[in-house]
């Protein structure tokens, strides 16, 4: 019998060819929104889970290797692509993502709940990485139907196409995890006002993703700043917020406070940045996790 997670992560595997200003070409990196979050549930010291269809060009042997690392796995292998998309970063770390030519569909490659075989329990966190609105709203239903707690890390691109999808979701959230981003198209500029609004809307907690500059945090009483982890020479901010919000996540599945958790959160996208892929961000975790409180 596999071993019960702490954290499901809920989304997208995908490869990526990974372009650095100045550096060789890296091609074939295991990317996407789920399994980072895993590495980051997994800085925060617990035991993650990952939910998701792998296509073709997912290997079974990189699933081995994390699954050899502790990862539970609940994955379909499906006949259809997988997402695979070009990541170039310039000097100065700012990020362009292109898909590469007769990549997978997110039809294809996002999970459902009717793949998911495992039951879901209320002492569980649920974390649903971005994926188009309507496979997260699924999700969403699936898990509240459980009673598990809920993060949600919305989809850049219906941030912008379909912002008012959205509104039924967030109150249904333990945690609303959104970038600058995102929060600018779905709530306006300001940042305070709206994790505020968010938590106003029935979320417990809502964090908004500043990337280098840290994150604003909501409670029903509080609005708080936490700056970023300072790190020298980041290798690849792949992956940065995706790790942030695993480890958020897990904290908050151990009990801890919204500040709290984004303080481990904000470690772990530090930690994200200094490795390439998934894999290398697994591989590179401290031998002693973050403790649980």
């Amino acid at each position: 019998m596999r071993s019960r997670p702490d954290v499901w992560s809920v989304g997208l595997v995908m490869v990526d060819d990974l372009y650095v200003e100045g550096q060789p070409r890296t091609s074939g990196l295991l990317g996407g929104g789920a399994v980072y979050a895993c590495v980051g549930a997994a800085f925060a010291g617990a035991r993650a889970g990952l939910v998701t269809r792998a296509g073709a060009g997912i290997h079974t042997e990189t699933l081995a290797h994390l699954q050899q690392l502790g990862l539970v796995l609940a994955v379909k292998q499906v006949a259809a692509p997988s997402i695979h998309e070009r990541v170039y970063v310039s000097a100065s770390r700012e990020t362009v993502f292109e898909l590469e030519q007769g990549s997978g569909t997110y039809e294809g490659t996002c999970p459902r709940p009717s793949d998911f075989t495992s039951d879901l329990a209320p002492d569980q966190c649920v974390h649903i990485a971005p994926m188009p609105v309507p496979y997260q709203a699924e999700w969403v239903a699936a898990a509240a139907e459980a009673g598990s707690m809920i993060t949600l890390d919305p989809h850049t691109d219906d941030s912008a196409a379909d912002p008012d999808a959205y509104t039924d979701l967030i109150p249904a959230c333990t945690a609303f995890l959104p970038s600058a981003l995102e929060s600018e198209r779905l709530a306006g500029p300001d940042h305070e006002q709206a994790a505020r609004d968010y938590v106003a809307a029935g979320a417990r907690m809502a964090v908004v993703k500043l990337g280098h500059e840290g994150c604003v945090v909501a409670t029903g009483t509080d609005v708080t700043f936490v700056p970023a982890q300072p790190v020298r020479g980041p290798v690849d901010t792949t992956g940065a917020g995706d790790a942030f919000c695993g480890a958020f996540a897990a904290a908050v599945a151990q009990g801890r406070s919204a500040v709290e958790a984004a303080r481990v959160a904000v470690r772990a996208g530090a930690h994200m940045v200094q490795h390439a892929g998934a894999v290398a961000g697994f591989d590179g975790l401290p031998s002693k996790p973050v403790p649980r409180r």
